[in-house]
């Protein structure tokens, strides 16, 4: 309990800074690089703080200059700050389309190439999907929480069809890499 006000403290301290310092510069420049870097930085530090221990495994299977697809479920709110840090170089995400409504998160989603995802719109999914494809043909991998959004009891969601036809994913071209 303890740790995790220490984290969610960490963050009330870093979240104002960020948007008076970062999120300027990020739109003057139109340039996500900085703010994504101390994004990362304080969702990383934020969950050690927590006392959250990780321990990754076949990192050093994925090739640098190739982008990549990466899938996960949702259990809990600490998925996305714990995974993401960990994804070497940039990526995007496929976020709930209400995030987008806010004004200066959703123009900085925009910036960061975020896709929005309307889940009850099977035309609009479609979309996004598309959305998502040009994202990773500009070389920005790509982060997918499957589940569409998290569990409430901690326990995994039941997949739609479409989920369950989903096993791993891996490197167009590379289906040697070793990455899943």
């Amino acid at each position: 309990m303890i740790r995790t006000i220490l984290m969610l403290s960490f963050w009330g301290v870093l979240l104002p800074l960020a948007a008076l310092i970062c999120f300027p510069w990020t739109f003057l420049t139109g340039d996500i690089s900085f703010l994504y870097r101390v994004g990362m930085w304080g969702a990383f530090t934020g969950v050690r703080l927590a006392g959250v221990r990780v321990q990754t495994v076949g990192l050093d299977k994925l090739d640098p200059t190739r982008t990549y697809i990466f899938m996960s479920n949702h259990v809990s709110n600490i998925d996305p700050p714990l995974l993401l840090p960990l994804i070497p170089r940039r990526t995007s995400v496929m976020a709930k389309k209400e995030l987008f409504s806010y004004p200066l998160l959703g123009k900085t989603m925009r910036l960061g190439s975020l896709v929005p995802v309307d889940r009850g719109n099977r035309e609009a999914g479609i979309a996004a999907v598309r959305a998502a494809a040009e994202v990773i043909r500009q070389g920005i991998n790509m982060t997918i929480f499957i589940e569409g959004h998290r569990s409430f009891d901690g326990k995994l969601l039941c997949r739609s069809r479409s989920q369950e036809r989903i096993t791993s994913c891996r490197s167009e071209g590379s289906p040697s890499s070793g990455a899943r």
